[in-house]
């Protein structure tokens, strides 16, 4: 075994694998030879070779959850690959550096989560909370409607364990940011003020609509009425809202998307995560496998899926209303049957706001990686 740990060797290896790809391991078991990396399940058997930190050969029992690794590898069906070699990785600090802003939706101090956005995030002890002068701050000191900065790692299983959350103020922020969505519960005709998800807001000056744009009055929201505010978040972490939109509440925002892996699936909840943003399924969620158009369940799903999902983002975890297993090279990002400037327009935005939306190369989030893998496949399409 010994003569396997010079670089030689190593090199040798590499070349009679068909598969190369890293991520971090999400499970592992020693006894059974078997971890997942990336939602794809690998096996070992004993011609796998084992590499440590230093290249020293080693066994699967140095290996845990949370390392991150290279495996290399022959695909031996959908979704699981037998390991030529699995190496151990240390040089990958910078992903762990992943950040993106967003406006707390949901806050679970008992199970010690917080959605920003649509993404769940786990609170550790390790999680840096800090108020706009980075004070440390205790997680109530947070409410729904607060903006914040975001730092994670992408690769550290999901929900994603936060490293560090810092909540922006006026000052912070380029323009005002606060936004806050779901039922009335509290209205105030005198003062012009309501509650929305718990969040005190005041509305003198809002402009009010419909979903149709018609104007409205403050006098014609009502308790229960569903609502999207915007406006600017307060000293006091009240908001002032500068909009005010009524939705029906039978058209919530439901034309959000999602493009990824699926990288966690949970049967018991009737829940899946592509990438880092988990949403919620139900009995009116539909479910169907775009290369075949037949339709599935979803034990019909596998973790190393590559999913596009629709759903409701109305505070909360997410609710799909649509899920495709799509082809991994399938770059149709508007679903409009064709590859065209569109969809890389698509591709850019995600990109420019630092999003985790669109991942094309399975690293969970948005990066120029992504669209470079875009870009080639464009090309590659027009020629």
């Amino acid at each position: 075994d010994d003569d396997h740990g010079d670089d030689d060797d190593d090199d040798d290896d590499h070349g009679r694998c068909e598969k190369d790809f890293q991520g971090a391991i999400s499970e592992i078991d020693a006894t059974l030879g078997t971890m997942v990396v990336r939602g794809i399940v690998v096996e070992t058997d004993a011609n796998t070779f084992f590499r440590g930190d230093h290249g020293e050969t080693v066994s699967i029992d140095y290996f845990s959850v949370g390392n991150f690794v290279e495996v290399e590898g022959d695909p031996i069906s959908e979704g699981m690959v037998l390991a030529c070699k699995v190496k151990f990785e240390d040089g990958h600090e910078d992903e762990c550096e992943a950040e993106f802003r967003g406006v707390v939706s949901n806050i679970d101090e008992a199970s010690g989560t917080i959605v920003v956005g649509d993404v769940l995030l786990r609170i550790g002890s390790s999680t840096e909370l800090l108020d706009h002068e980075k004070n440390p701050i205790a997680l109530s000191f947070l409410a729904i409607g607060d903006v914040v900065e975001v730092k994670y790692c992408p690769r550290g299983g999901v929900p994603p364990l936060a490293e560090r959350i810092k909540l922006e103020d006026g000052d912070d922020r380029h323009e005002c940011e606060a936004e806050v969505e779901g039922r009335i519960e509290m209205i105030d005709l005198q003062l012009t003020a309501l509650t929305v998800h718990g969040k005190y807001i005041t509305a003198t000056g809002a402009t009010i609509r419909d979903e149709k744009n018609t104007p409205l009055e403050f006098s014609d929201l009502m308790e229960g009425d569903f609502v999207k505010v915007k406006g600017c978040l307060g000293p006091d972490s009240t908001i002032q809202a500068k909009q005010i939109i009524l939705k029906d509440e039978d058209h919530e925002d439901c034309e959000s998307k999602v493009r990824g892996t699926l990288t966690m699936i949970d049967l018991d909840t009737s829940t899946i995560s592509v990438g880092i943003v988990q949403v919620q399924v139900n009995d009116q969620t539909k479910i169907e496998d775009d290369r075949t158009n037949q339709p599935l369940t979803l034990g019909d799903l596998q973790e190393g899926d590559v999913l596009k999902v629709k759903y409701c983002a109305s505070g909360g975890i997410p609710i799909a209303t649509k899920i495709e297993v799509k082809d991994s090279d399938d770059y149709d990002l508007d679903d409009d049957g064709e590859i065209e400037e569109h969809d890389i327009l698509e591709m850019v935005h995600e990109l420019s706001r630092r999003g985790v939306h669109i991942d094309l190369n399975g690293d969970n989030m948005t990066t120029s990686d992504d669209l470079i893998l875009f870009s080639q496949r464009w090309k590659s399409r027009r020629n």
